[in-house]
C-alpha cells in the first residue's frame, strides 16, 4: 500500500507469524529483517521451525485467499 499500511494478505501473514508458538518479539523482528515481507517470512517458517524443533511436523497449505498458512 502506498501509505505503508500492509494490505489484508500481508496483515494476515504478520498475524500468523505473531501467533506461532515459539516465535517471540525478537524472532518476529528477525524473520521480517531476513525476508522481504511477512508473506515471505511465513513461507520460510515451516522450514525454520522444522530445523529448530526436530520431530515436530509443520505442513504448509493454501487457504481460499491464496495465503500460505502453517498448521501444526
Amino acid at each position: 500500500m502506498p501509505d505503508g499500511t500492509p494490505g489484508p494478505a500481508e496483515s494476515l501473514a504478520l498475524w500468523r507469524i505473531a501467533q506461532t508458538e515459539g516465535i517471540g518479539p525478537m524472532g518476529f523482528r528477525r524473520l521480517l529483517a531476513w525476508h522481504d515481507s511477512g508473506a515471505a517470512a511465513l513461507d520460510a517458517l515451516p522450514r525454520l521451525l522444522a530445523k529448530r524443533q526436530p520431530g515436530r511436523g509443520c505442513t504448509t497449505r493454501r487457504s481460499g485467499s491464496g495465503v500460505s498458512l502453517c498448521h501444526f
